[in-house]
């Protein structure tokens, strides 16, 4: 991994900042007043996993409790959050009938246990689970493939290269590519999003204590190299889709042959230039701002700039980096003096 945060461009020397970010693959119960905005209905308190793939860029999942006693589901795609029944998601990760399902949400209470220090279940849990399954009835999805159905409809238009597809193929390649992508077994994410709702209910009967997002175990640091990766390839996926489109364009309309050859190919590149794809890079590196239409997830707040100007970086925050510049303590300590001392 690259772990080069030093660049000089157009004369100025910048930085990118280690961003401090959720821990990956640990489900955080919260609490914000925010929460309520999103729709009418919707509480304050949600369940949040930042779920990693290999290649370090990841999918923040999140669990929304609302105050009827139902869940929704959000996860991002392209910048914006897209919702669904917590109920649909779990008939659709694997073949259950309705007593599984409530049987895998009860299963954290037992009557013999009420009271007792370090019981997580209460009563309201089966109650809870019927409403869950209550809301797949008045939607009449009842198995497996319904659900799949359901969301593939929803979400056909924003799969790219799967719009002649069936809708099952599209809700199968939604759950792969949205859904706790840092496991690759259905089985895996439909006991994960079991015991997310289980942590749930038990923040909403205060049962459990709140996570601490400020707290060092429930932090990561998003380093330079992860961060530039991440943005490459999301870029590369874009301008990959978009090429994609067009050659599909030409082919269908069948305006002149395209034999596919090498030179062909390049000829058709060159009309939807590859240069876009280093100029995000550029732009991220000047500005220290990401482009929205991009499925990054990183704080973009001005204050949060990915990079800085190293003479307006204050020394005490600009010091971490430059500890893995300069392994040898006097040359660091040099460098630092000498940052301090220019006017």
């Amino acid at each position: 991994m690259l772990l080069i945060r030093y660049f000089i461009l157009k004369g100025l020397e910048r930085v990118v900042r280690l961003l401090v970010i959720q821990k990956r693959n640990y489900p955080m119960s919260m609490v914000r007043s925010s929460f309520r905005g999103i729709k009418e209905g919707y509480s304050d308190k949600a369940v949040s996993i930042r779920c990693v793939r290999d290649d370090q860029s990841s999918v923040t999942v999140r669990l929304y409790y609302l105050n009827n006693g139902s869940a929704r589901l959000g996860f991002w795609i392209r910048g914006r959050e897209y919702l669904l029944p917590v109920g649909v998601v779990l008939k659709a990760l694997r073949d259950s009938t309705d007593h599984e399902v409530y049987v895998a949400l009860t299963c954290s209470y037992n009557e013999k246990f009420q009271g007792v220090k370090g019981a997580i279940g209460t009563q309201l849990v089966g109650e809870r689970a019927k409403i869950i399954l209550d809301e797949l009835h008045g939607l009449s999805l009842l198995t497996h493939h319904q659900c799949l159905d359901h969301i593939g409809g929803y979400f056909q238009p924003l799969m790219y290269g799967l719009e002649k597809e069936s809708f099952s193929v599209v809700g199968e390649a939604v759950l792969k590519k949205f859904i706790f992508v840092h496991l690759h077994n259905n089985h895996k994410k439909f006991n994960l999003l079991i015991f997310m709702l289980q942590k749930l209910f038990s923040l909403i009967d205060q049962t459990s204590v709140l996570d601490n997002p400020d707290a060092l175990q429930n932090q990561e640091v998003l380093q330079a190299g992860q961060l530039i990766a991440v943005v490459l390839k999301a870029k590369l996926e874009d301008w990959l889709a978009s090429s994609k489109q067009e050659l599909i364009k030409v082919i269908e309309e069948g305006k002149k042959s395209i034999s596919l050859s090498v030179e062909d190919i390049k000829v058709f590149l060159r009309k939807n230039t590859p240069r876009s794809v280093s100029t995000v890079i550029e732009t991220m590196l000047k500005t220290g701002n990401i482009s929205k239409d991009l499925s990054v997830e990183v704080p973009q707040s001005p204050e949060q700039a990915t990079s800085h100007v190293i003479l307006k970086c204050p020394p005490l925050i600009f010091g971490p980096h430059v500890h893995t510049w300069f392994p040898d303590t006097f040359l660091r300590a040099n460098f630092l003096g000498c940052l301090i001392s220019i006017p």
